[in-house]
């Protein structure tokens, strides 16, 4: 009931495994979320207003980086929440898709 003053949660059993695997190539607004609650974590200033989340490794990659795996598999590892981190918006257009 919503207008109870003592709220009653029904959370189901999460398989921790799972989690994982879901994290790695989370949606985009969840990526944002973890990577600014790890920034947190580890700093105490602030993001910058405007940021953005970075690719490290860029999304239009050379065939070169990769000769012997497929272009499906550079994408998995591509969007894998640990190719990703927090990066000011200016920066990274100043940065394009140059190799970090």
């Amino acid at each position: 009931m919503i207008s109870s003053l003592i709220p009653k949660f029904d959370f189901s059993i999460i398989d921790e495994k799972e989690l994982a695997d879901k994290i790695k190539n989370a949606h985009r607004n969840t990526v944002r979320m973890i990577l600014k609650i790890l920034s947190y974590q580890h700093q105490n200033e602030l993001l910058p207003i405007k940021w953005e989340v970075e690719h490290i490794l860029p999304q239009k990659w050379q065939t070169s980086y990769f000769p012997n795996t497929s272009d499906s598999e550079v994408k998995e590892l591509v969007e894998h929440i640990g190719n990703k981190i927090p990066f000011e918006k200016r920066l990274n257009i100043i940065a394009s898709n140059g190799y970090f």
